[in-house]
């Protein structure tokens, strides 16, 4: 909505998306936890805990700034898919990241180690995330207007559940009417000053 609607930078965006959640961890969420008891040192998350780790672990610290690193990279791919496709798109890019985690599980538990940690074996419960994962492809190629259900209506063109979609339409649509409204209100003042004009003429001759 931002994006389309607003018409904000795309990178002012993808700025602000990750500032506004820090400042509410800091201010609100790493306060709470710390004030309430617990395990960690006498409270329910202790933030000196995470910097000793990452003060004295290499290990913690890397896949600390790998997790950083890869999470904004997706952040910022998906934010400029919404900006130069649509949200559809996004969340077809979501699903299919979702797909590719599942699938590498699977590959490195079936051909690279299956005592691995990585891995995740087939289950009976497989063929319902499989079903979901087919489900959620299929409900984003409806609402696009990719697909067509025998029971449902045929949507006017591709992406047209996009809100930002619609708002575009109504601007398209709305522009050629005011400018028309302007040239009619700009012929029927021509016509009063003409037959102001006639008034004027008939009234000197008499």
């Amino acid at each position: 909505i931002l994006i389309k609607t607003s018409k904000l930078p795309t990178i002012d965006i993808i700025l602000w998306g990750g500032i506004w959640p820090l400042l509410i961890m800091l201010s609100v969420v790493y306060p709470v936890m710390y004030a309430f008891p617990g395990a960690d040192h006498g409270h329910m998350h202790d933030p000196m805990s995470s910097v000793a780790m990452f003060s004295n672990s290499l290990e913690v610290s890397t896949l600390f700034l790998g997790a950083c690193f890869t999470g904004g990279a997706i952040t910022v791919s998906l934010t400029y898919a919404t900006a130069f496709l649509s949200a559809m798109w996004r969340m077809l890019l979501e699903a299919g990241g979702t797909f590719l985690v599942w699938l590498f599980g699977l590959v490195v538990h079936y051909l690279v180690d299956s005592g691995s940690e990585l891995g995740e074996a087939w289950s009976t419960w497989s063929y319902l995330e499989l079903l979901g994962f087919l489900l959620v492809l299929l409900g984003q190629f409806i609402y696009g207007g990719f697909l067509q259900l025998p029971c449902g209506r045929t949507a006017s063109r591709a992406g047209a559940g996009d809100p930002s979609d619609l708002e575009a339409a109504k601007v398209t649509t709305a522009e050629p009417s005011s400018q028309n409204s302007r040239r009619e209100e700009g012929r029927l003042e021509e016509a009063a000053e003409l037959e102001r004009g006639a008034r004027g003429g008939d009234q000197a001759s008499s």
